[in-house]
């Protein structure tokens, strides 16, 4: 698995339908989303998902566990689940021990995105409507190889550390992880990071280095390696020299 930067737009909650599960003063709880479509998720397929209060989607199964570091403890006091987690903390420095107002759901594009929209607040005895916790997943039926987060507000993070990642619900270890901080966007690919190839096309500038000339192509996306680090992905095509290779 991989993640690239998108460009961060909110997203509205007209045509979306708000879950009514009749709980949402219980701040440890999940809710299963069935889908008409599968998710590849670390190479397992799944046709649905849970959302926890606690600022994680789960596949597999749902959780309500709370308190718990990230990602050392997933694997033992934590969900023990395969899903995304964001890094949120409440007033008194508990890590993910959120409260979930309001669970949106619906799709766009006749039918092909599913968006599901988290609001509360990263404190489990805030008073409801006090919001300040809000992120959105983006899924898509004719592309189940990928999906997107929107985070639009997340104001603590654990450990004063604001990393999420992605877990495989038995490694202490992210998968991949990114920065899960306010008015980001990233989307997530199920593959392994893409290779670095020649291309020729679109040249946007020339250098001279060592007696050969670089041909610089227009960047790729930046996506995050498997380090959790941002790569820009570059390519170079040798036009001539002594020896280089592109």
């Amino acid at each position: 698995m991989y993640i690239t930067n998108i460009t961060y737009d909110t997203i509205s909650t007209e045509g979306l339908d708000l879950i009514e599960t009749g709980n949402f003063d219980d701040d440890n709880f999940f809710v299963e989303l069935p889908l008409d479509f599968d998710i590849n998720f670390l190479g397992i397929n799944y046709t649905s998902l849970y959302v926890g209060s606690n600022s994680y989607i789960t596949f597999g199964d749902g959780s309500d566990a709370h308190d718990f570091l990230i990602p050392d403890e997933i694997p033992l006091s934590g969900p023990q689940l395969p899903g995304v987690y964001l890094s949120t903390k409440d007033e008194y420095g508990e890590c993910l021990d959120s409260a979930m107002w309001l669970l949106y759901t619906g799709t766009t594009d006749g039918g092909n995105t599913v968006i599901i929209r988290f609001e509360g607040n990263d404190n489990y005895d805030a008073t409801e409507g006090d919001t300040n916790l809000v992120y959105n997943f983006k899924f898509y039926k004719d592309q189940s190889d990928y999906f997107d987060l929107i985070i639009e507000q997340n104001e603590f993070f654990c450990n004063d550390d604001p990393t999420g990642g992605v877990s495989n619900g038995v490694d202490p270890t992210w998968v991949v992880s990114f920065d899960s901080g306010p008015e980001t966007a990233y989307r997530f690919y199920s593959g392994e990071e893409p290779p670095i190839s020649a291309n020729t096309e679109s040249t946007i500038c020339q250098e001279v280095c060592d007696n050969s000339v670089i041909t610089i192509i227009p960047l790729h996306p930046t996506y995050i390696n498997s380090a959790g680090r941002e790569v820009v992905q570059m390519n170079a095509v040798l036009i001539g020299g002594n020896g280089l290779n592109s």
